[in-house]
């Protein structure tokens, strides 16, 4: 039985949500479905969906470095690191350390890592 490509998102929404619950399980075993389901359609909106759970201060601390972390493991794209950039403008002093320290992981784990940061300084 394969699945439609509409099913297929629609088990995207449904971990997307589950990525956003408080509960570490519920948010760990979400994020390891999500890259399971996510075909090369899917990232772009999977990564601003995550951008979404990470830049919210209403989500948990777990949940936000949940979102965190799976954007890191999944999504180490100039792109990514351009999308995470914006959070550091943000207020919540707690989500921009969660966000510098995601990104310099990101950086250091991309091989072309000067030209990523420079294109995310200018």
């Amino acid at each position: 039985g394969r699945l439609a490509p509409q099913g297929h998102s629609a088990s995207l929404d449904v971990l997307l949500k589950c990525m956003v619950d408080p509960d570490s399980s519920t948010h760990s075993a979400a994020s390891k479905a999500l890259v399971a389901v996510m075909g090369p359609q899917d990232r772009d909106r999977a990564l601003e969906e995550l951008m979404g759970v990470l830049n919210n201060p209403k989500n948990a601390p777990s949940t936000r470095t949940a979102a965190a972390d799976l954007v890191l493991r999944e999504f180490g794209t100039p792109k990514a690191v351009r999308m995470m950039a914006g959070c550091l403008e943000l207020e919540d002093g707690s989500i921009r350390r969660l966000t510098e320290k995601t990104i310099a992981k990101m950086i250091q784990a991309m091989p072309e890592s000067d030209d990523v940061w420079e294109s995310v300084v200018e």
